[in-house]
């Protein structure tokens, strides 16, 4: 399949019909209009011990429209850093935050802890770009029980940094499947007043009654060039690490080197 790929992003819509089963979300009425109470609010950061703090992206983010791409990253792969890339490209956000999510109960295969993902991000976002490329790792979800639904982390984000404008990256593949994440008066946010940086996959056609929708951008190319993509999942990695028994060379230039010693180092996917 041509085209970016965003597999991270794929579990979105489990996560939250995940949580409505478990009752992690706000049921479908009306009164859902504020963010709902899955976590630590952020002036609950306080109490926590200095070296649990939140890193925070006050000192260093200059933009002022963000764009989030979430996603378990378990592990990061260079398919997710060139989605980043021509997200930066395309010049429809100043800056792209990779935002790993934290634990989700509804996807049993995620079982690598939060924090082995984050330094992964931080490894693989670190060490593939230049020191003023404007990608980020944001850790917003650290102390989290749970992941956050998208309408949740996009509030608390919105409410951590005010002067920001959030974007939210998607394949073109989910588009369509929006309406299913939530419910109520959070589900008419995220169709009609949350922005939307979309990849338009081949072979997934963006649902036409959003093709008008002016909360929903297309990320295209440079004009007279193509998206640069690479059809690669975490899933992938995973699964080529367990089939040859550990044998981390069948992942070698699939994931950014740092990030492959980290797997080595802690012995994760084996």
């Amino acid at each position: 399949m041509a085209g970016p790929v965003l597999p991270a992003l794929a579990g979105a819509a489990g996560l939250a019909a995940g949580q409505r089963r478990h009752g992690d979300v706000a049921k479908c009425d009306s009164a859902s209009t504020g963010p709902a109470q899955t976590g630590l609010h952020t002036k609950d950061y306080r109490s926590i011990p200095p070296a649990c703090q939140l890193m925070g992206l006050h000192m260093c983010s200059a933009g002022k429209r963000i764009a989030v791409l979430g996603g378990s990253f378990d592990p990061i792969t260079n398919g997710h850093l060139v989605s980043a890339c021509e997200v930066v490209h395309s010049g429809k956000a100043d800056e792209v935050w990779i935002v790993p999510c934290g634990t989700r109960p509804d996807k049993p295969t995620l079982k690598t802890p939060y924090r082995h993902r984050l330094m992964m991000c931080n490894l693989a976002v670190d060490t593939s770009f230049g020191s003023r490329f404007p990608i980020r790792v944001c850790d917003v979800e650290m102390l989290e029980p749970s992941a956050l639904p998208t309408y949740d982390l996009l509030h608390r984000l919105m409410e951590e940094y005010p002067d920001k404008e959030f974007s939210f990256v998607i394949g073109s593949d989910l588009s369509g499947a929006i309406a299913e994440w939530d419910v109520g008066e959070r589900k008419e946010w995220l169709l009609n007043e949350c922005r939307w940086l979309v990849f338009d996959r081949p072979g997934f056609d963006m649902p036409t009654e959003l093709e008008m929708t002016p909360n929903f951008t297309v990320v295209n190319p440079m004009q007279g060039c193509k998206l640069a993509h690479q059809e690669l999942s975490s899933s992938e990695i995973r699964k080529r690490i367990k089939l040859n028994m550990g044998n981390m060379a069948m992942v070698e230039g699939l994931v950014p080197p740092p990030v492959l010693a980290h797997i080595v180092r802690y012995n994760l996917y084996v």
